[in-house]
């Protein structure tokens, strides 16, 4: 009887030897399939929840009349000057200036030029044209304190003279090039009422000066 009594421990020993690797992996491949199973269902469970939310935007834009793309809008920079067409002469647009504006209009211009040709432009009775020396002496002021601050392109540094008794105004503008623009108006209007025309002249001027 005792030998049959060892028999049957041994066989239970080996059952559960055998056994207990099985029934771990078993475990383990359970807790893989849930945590799959989960994380499948918070995917589902995310994908419905956009879909919906797109669902109910599409339809209040089908309700409104309105579009997605029209929900959007493109804020374009602000340019604070309008670059004027240089392909007009620009003398016809100082005459049809000069034509609506107040007093006798006399004009010099000159481009000072290391790099290419000097260019000279007049319009009206001579003026005096010394100022050129004094300005070329001055130390040039930030545009911002100039009388053509909104003619020219910010950041540019201009020297001025202004004579509003006997009508003279004389401004040299300095490019980044090492250009210089001369520009010189004379018009014995109060300066109230010519103002506005010396910044349209200037822009005008500088535009057709720099595309020579």
């Amino acid at each position: 009887m005792l030998p049959k009594k060892e028999k049957t421990s041994k066989t239970k020993q080996l059952e559960l030897a055998t056994d207990g690797p099985s029934k771990k992996i078993d475990q383990t491949k359970k807790q893989q399939r849930s945590r799959l199973f989960v994380t499948i269902t918070l995917a589902l469970t995310i994908i419905l929840s956009l879909s919906f939310i797109v669902y109910r935007q599409i339809k209040h834009f089908q309700s409104t009349g309105q579009t997605i793309i029209a929900q959007i809008q493109l804020k374009l920079p602000h340019f604070q000057k309008i670059i004027p067409d240089t392909s007009t002469n620009y003398p016809i647009q100082i005459d049809q200036i000069i034509s609506q504006s107040q007093g006798a209009w006399s004009i010099y211009t000159q481009r000072i030029s290391p790099h290419r040709s000097n260019l000279t432009w007049t319009r009206g009775a001579p003026v005096a044209i010394d100022d050129i020396h004094k300005l070329l002496d001055q130390t040039p002021s930030q545009i911002n304190q100039s009388l053509i601050t909104h003619a020219i392109p910010e950041g540019l540094k201009v020297a001025q003279i202004i004579d509003e008794s006997q009508g003279h105004y004389a401004f040299l503008i300095s490019l980044p090039n090492s250009e210089q623009l001369l520009l010189i108006f004379e018009n014995a209007a109060p300066l109230t009422q010519i103002k506005s025309d010396i910044e349209q002249l200037s822009t005008v001027l500088y535009w057709g000066l720099i595309s020579q």
